[in-house]
């Protein structure tokens, strides 16, 4: 199968959610990166994806945390399609941690 149906569902997810959101399908073969959209990473076409290649079969539709090149907090989910390709959604939670944090603060009661 082609990835391009895989695509179209990541171009509207992006359009979705921008700018909130990058998505990036890594070549699990060339271990680089195949297509991105977003720019949270700065990353673009034809950089390596710097993937352990046993860790692409522990991974699948795991959902993680990590930490963007800004600092900023970042929670991403990856899912191996067709054992060819590694799409990797990462959505930036940043404002949403600022937010609980505010919201906390404004709740609180006392003194």
């Amino acid at each position: 199968m082609t990835l391009s149906p895989y695509l179209a569902i990541c171009d509207a997810m992006v359009r979705l959610l921008c700018p909130l959101i990058e998505i990036v399908v890594h070549d699990i073969e060339t271990n680089s990166i195949i297509y991105i959209n977003g720019s949270l990473s700065q990353r673009k076409v034809g950089d390596p994806s710097l993937l352990d290649q046993d860790d692409t079969r522990q991974i699948d539709q795991t959902v993680y945390p990590k930490i963007n090149f800004d600092g900023k907090l970042m929670k991403s989910v990856s899912v191996v399609l067709e054992n060819k390709w590694l799409l990797c959604i990462n959505v930036d939670i940043s404002i949403f941690s600022k937010m609980q944090e505010l919201s906390q603060m404004f709740l609180q009661t006392g003194g």
